[in-house]
């Protein structure tokens, strides 16, 4: 029975093995998409750091011009009641020497 399978078959004994596996080795559009992607990525992080740099800074900018306004509007505040006390003493001063002019005009 042996004899009669190995002259039956016997190209299917000595047929070579057929394998379907991947390859080890990439293809250069492989290669070149692969390094896109990490350069793609490598930049799309740099960029997103420089905007939250950018947003930081921002932030900070606007932290200090209303605090610098804030300062400004109390410091024009304080001034503008000093000019008017000013102006009402200079305005009674006034008002003052004239009723001794017409008081000493008068005698």
């Amino acid at each position: 029975m042996y004899r009669t399978i190995l002259t039956r078959c016997p190209a299917a004994l000595y047929a070579r093995q057929f394998s379907s596996s991947h390859p080890a080795r990439k293809t250069v559009t492989e290669k070149v998409s692969e390094v896109a992607d990490k350069v793609n990525k490598s930049v799309g992080r740099g960029l997103a750091s420089a905007l939250e740099k950018g947003e930081e800074a921002t932030e900070k900018t606007k932290e200090t011009v209303v605090g610098a306004k804030r300062e400004t509007d109390k410091m024009a505040d304080k001034m503008g009641n000093v000019a008017k006390e000013k102006k009402d003493k200079t305005a009674a001063e006034i008002n003052s020497t004239k009723e001794q002019v017409k008081d000493a005009t008068r005698k």
